[in-house]
C-alpha cells in the first residue's frame, strides 16, 4: 500500500502518524511535514503530490493531539520531532541522506527550528510559519477557544504562557549554515503577517527562496495548486 498508518513513541507516550510512500524501489527522499497549532490543516493534498512525485512523507501528530497520547505542550513539539526523525532514519524506504523538514504555521517554526537542531537534514519549508513568537497576537480568549478544545490537558492561559517561552526562528535560521530554506506565504495570512516571512529572507538571503502568493490567506484555501506546485518544483531544483 502506498498510504499507511504508522505509530511510534516519544517519552513513552504513542505519537499516531500517516506515511505516504513512493511508488520507486529503494530508499527515496522523503519530507517530514509538521502541522500547525492545533493543526486543523494537515497538508494531506500536499503529501499525495510529493507521493506522485518521488517522495515519501509523513504526518504526525504531537503529544496530546489528534489521537496521539500524552498532555499537549508547546515544549514539547520540538522533542516528538526528533522521534519522528528517528523513526524516519530507521525506515527501510526512508533515504536518511535526504530529508527535509516542512511546517505550516507552528509547524513552518519547528522545522526551521528542526533543521537548526539536526545538521543531518538537507533543507527546509516554511509554509506560512511563524517566525517570531513575539509577534503573534495570540490572546488566552482566542487559544482557549479556537486551539484548546482540540488538544488534551491544556488551556488557552498555558497555551499563551508557553508560546512566550519559545525561542525565535529569526534568532536561529543563519545557523542552517548554508542548506537551503523555502519559504512561502499568502499576502492575505490575518494570522501569521508576511512580514514574518521576508525576516527570515532578509536574515539569511542568500540560501533562502521566498514566494508570496497573492491573494492566499493563512491555509492557502484557493491557492492550494500554487503553494503545492511551489514546493515541488524547489524540491526538484534543490535536490
Amino acid at each position: 500500500m502506498s498510504t499507511i498508518g504508522v505509530t511510534f513513541e516519544s517519552q513513552g507516550c504513542k505519537l499516531l502518524g500517516r506515511m505516504w510512500l513512493a511508488k520507486q524501489d529503494g530508499p527515496k527522499p522523503t519530507v517530514l511535514l509538521l502541522h500547525g497549532l492545533p493543526g486543523i490543516d494537515q497538508n494531506h493534498d500536499l503529501a499525495f503530490a510529493l507521493k506522485n512525485a518521488g517522495w515519501n512523507s509523513l504526518v504526525f501528530h504531537y503529544r496530546g493531539s489528534w489521537g496521539s497520547e500524552g498532555t499537549y505542550s508547546l515544549h514539547n513539539v520540538l522533542p516528538d520531532i526528533d522521534e519522528a526523525l528517528a523513526f524516519l532514519k530507521s525506515h527501510p524506504d526512508v533515504d536518511a541522506n535526504r530529508i527535509v523538514v516542512c511546517g505550516h504555521s507552528l509547524g513552518g517554526w519547528a522545522a526551521v527550528m528542526t533543521a537548526v537542531r539536526h545538521p543531518e537534514l538537507v533543507g527546509a519549508i516554511s509554509l506560512a510559519g511563524v517566525a517570531d513568537w513575539s509577534e503573534m497576537g495570540l490572546t488566552a480568549e482566542y487559544a482557549g477557544a479556537n486551539m484548546a478544545p482540540y488538544l488534551t490537558g491544556v488551556t488557552g492561559e498555558q497555551i499563551v504562557e508557553q508560546k512566550n517561552d519559545l525561542e525565535q526562528a529569526t534568532d536561529n535560521v543563519t545557523k542552517l549554515n548554508g542548506r537551503p530554506l523555502l519559504v512561502v506565504q499568502g499576502d492575505q495570512d490575518a494570522a501569521v503577517h508576511m512580514s514574518q516571512s521576508q525576516r527570515l529572507k532578509d536574515l539569511y538571503p542568500d540560501h533562502t527562496t521566498l514566494h508570496i502568493i497573492n491573494g492566499a490567506d493563512h491555509g492557502y484555501s484557493w491557492e492550494r495548486e500554487e503553494m503545492i506546485g511551489m514546493v515541488l518544483n524547489w524540491l526538484q531544483r534543490e535536490f
